[in-house]
């Protein structure tokens, strides 16, 4: 015998949902979240459950929450915007003379950034520090700026030469 068996459950359920506008502000209203299975359409829907029995009855048998004051809206907290941090940026710096690099951690990407990391790992003076070049793969050198460290990436790889004329010193970083 064919017998087809139904593929959802028969039973009906008792509780339903009403939508209330914004306007009505009586109700006390009730933060809705919803299970994984409801789509993201629902997710800022504002939901009051009423059970079956309150909806029985003439004309507004709904019970009603307590009075809400508006005053009580003007307490909500400010959200505050996230203050992003400049990215670090860790080089990969040796003299010419050494082998081995050295790990140069800027704090900012910026000049003053990488002027004070080398100034702490070479023992430069920063207040002698003059001049910061860097010297393309194609051999053209170029003066220092903010623009072009805030474009370097982690990890980038230089050769630096540090140069005394004159009580002042001149960084050169060669792209390897």
């Amino acid at each position: 015998p064919n017998v087809k068996v139904p593929m959802l459950p028969s039973h009906k359920r008792t509780d339903i949902t009403v939508f209330k506008s914004f306007m009505d502000l009586e109700t006390q209203p009730v933060l809705f979240i919803p299970d994984v299975h409801y789509s993201s359409l629902q997710r800022g829907a504002h939901v009051f459950p009423v059970a079956s029995d309150e909806l029985e009855g003439e004309g507004s048998a709904m019970k009603r929450g307590s009075y809400i004051n508006e005053d009580d809206f003007a307490a909500t907290p400010v959200k505050l915007t996230r203050i992003e941090e400049p990215k670090r940026v860790l080089l990969y710096v040796r003299k010419e003379s050494e082998e081995v690099f050295d790990a140069l951690m800027l704090k900012i990407p910026s000049l003053k950034g990488l002027i004070e990391a080398i100034s702490d790992k070479y023992d430069v003076p920063l207040d002698k520090i003059g001049k910061v070049f860097k010297k393309c793969k194609k051999g053209i050198l170029v003066n220092m700026d903010d623009n072009i460290v805030k474009h370097y990436s982690n990890e980038d790889t230089f050769q630096l030469q540090i140069e005394e004329t004159a009580g002042s010193y001149k960084l050169t970083l060669t792209e390897i």
